[in-house]
């Protein structure tokens, strides 16, 4: 998934002009991508509609851009309760409903 929009608005290209992505694996439940200078990874937990990421490990580098896009995206994956897809639109919601993330389905 590539992040399209953060927080209701476009999302912020991170370092190089390469966009935030999530990657979710089946089996035994990994998350992992990149958030805009840093890589993440690590597992999450799926019941029905409810999705979070209760340890998320990322990589510690600084970049001259993208950190400030990090930031927020990792915050807003930190505050996901809940998810939902239409076509190849994923949506990620706080647990009140507020919108944080939509991405859109990446190409292999």
């Amino acid at each position: 998934w590539v992040l399209v929009e953060l927080d209701g608005a476009p999302a912020p290209m991170g370092a190089n002009g390469k966009a935030p992505t999530l990657t979710l694996e089946g089996g035994e439940p990994r998350a992992s991508g990149f958030a805009g200078c840093n890589r993440f990874s690590g597992g999450y937990v799926l019941e029905g509609d409810q999705l979070r990421f209760p340890a998320l490990a990322m990589t510690s580098m600084a970049c001259p851009d993208g950190m400030e896009g990090e930031r927020a995206f990792a915050k807003s994956l930190g505050a996901t309760a809940q998810f939902s897809i239409a076509g190849d639109t994923l949506t990620l919601s706080s647990a009140d409903g507020d919108l944080l993330a939509k991405f859109s389905a990446k190409a292999e």
